[in-house]
Formats: C-alpha cells, structure tokens, sequence
C-alpha cells in the first residue's frame, strides 16, 4: 500500500490498474517542502517554478 495524490494515480484508478483500499481516510496536511542545496544559487527557472509554486498552494 501506499498513500499518493490523485494526481499521481487519477489514470490508472481509472483504468482499473489500481484500487482505492482506504479511500475515506484523509492524512492531516503536512504541507509541501522544496528541498534544495543551501550553498548554491538556484537557477533562475528553479526560483520562478518555486515562486509559482508558493502562491498558488496557499
């Protein structure tokens, strides 16, 4: 078992690949991390993607 987004496994749910086991249960929100190396710099398409990322999943 594992506990994935339905983003992740919409497609194959739907073919029947997989099967929804727990499908009531909802885990608590955690929050969504970015995990980068501190030292270096982040590339200029890395810092819009996060800056994207921050507005749009508050």
């Amino acid at each position: 078992m594992v506990q994935l987004s339905d983003h992740y496994v919409a497609s194959e749910l739907r073919a029947g690949r997989l099967a929804s086991v727990l499908g009531g249960y909802c885990a608590p929100d955690d929050g969504v991390w970015a995990i980068y190396p501190q030292n270096r710099h982040l590339s200029p398409r890395a810092r819009l993607r996060l800056d994207h990322l921050e507005k749009d999943l508050r």
